[in-house]
């Protein structure tokens, strides 16, 4: 298979916001065929997929936090019982992201029966953390295509 790249015939209309946008026409020769293909690259569009996909990474972390905050705080409220294994895991595991909040408020309850208010205030930190991230990763990272182009084609007859 051959693959050689072609000036295109006619350029391709480019729609605004996409001014980097690459394209060429490749012609593939096989032993059975001869065919042109055209090639369309937009790195513009690559960088904001990379973008989300690290936006879509720090949700997934900081709503794994939240969760595992949440059933910590239900389990209390319910009573569960601490020798149980999953007991232990969730406590254990959420206690590395809310030792930052220990001590901030007293945590009213009766018996087994506790609701853990600073688990809930680590819950709205960790939001806004998380919505912070992610504003300071668009505002550092993405760049806004300053270049609109607009292309006018006439058919000569």
């Amino acid at each position: 298979m051959t693959v050689s790249n072609i000036p295109p015939a006619d350029p391709i209309p480019t729609p605004p916001g996409s001014a980097d946008r690459q394209s060429y026409v490749e012609e593939v020769r096989t032993p059975t065929e001869v065919y042109q293909r055209q090639v369309v690259s937009n790195p513009s569009a690559d960088r904001l997929q990379t973008l989300a996909r690290a936006n879509q990474i720090i949700w997934l972390f900081f709503v794994f936090v939240e969760a595992l905050i949440g059933l910590r705080i239900v389990l209390k409220l319910i009573g569960a019982g601490t020798e149980a294994f999953f007991t232990q895991l969730v406590y254990g595991t959420s206690q590395v992201f809310l030792w930052p909040f220990s001590g901030i408020t007293t945590n009213p309850g009766t018996g087994t029966y506790v609701l853990e208010i600073s688990s809930i205030i680590a819950m709205l930190v960790y939001l806004l953390v998380a919505w912070g991230i992610t504003r300071l990763v668009w505002a550092v990272f993405h760049r806004n295509s300053s270049t609109a182009e607009t292309v006018y084609r006439q058919n000569r007859l």
